[in-house]
């Protein structure tokens, strides 16, 4: 997942479709395609942890619903990445 400077999903200077960022999702086979890469983009930036299921795997649920403590910290955390790029 090495980028070159720009982190805006989904651009394809930033990351490679690695799905090594996704396999400690037990649900990560039922992302859409269309979401494939921002969805690997965010795991492996760290935006998108999961539900822990004490086993260590995780759960992301990607057909649920988002609470918005969980869009805010998507946001937040997306912004520091944005920041912390300096492009």
């Amino acid at each position: 997942m090495a980028g070159v400077g720009c982190f805006i999903p989904p651009c394809p200077r930033c990351f490679l479709r690695d799905s090594s960022a996704l396999a400690d999702k037990t649900d990560a086979a039922s992302i859409a395609d269309w979401a494939l890469d921002a969805m690997t983009w965010t795991s492996a930036k760290g935006v998108l942890g999961g539900y822990d299921n004490h086993d260590g795997t995780f759960t992301i649920n990607p057909e649920g619903e988002t609470a918005r403590v969980e869009a805010a910290k998507v946001l937040v955390t997306t912004y520091k990445l944005l920041i912390d790029s300096k492009f």
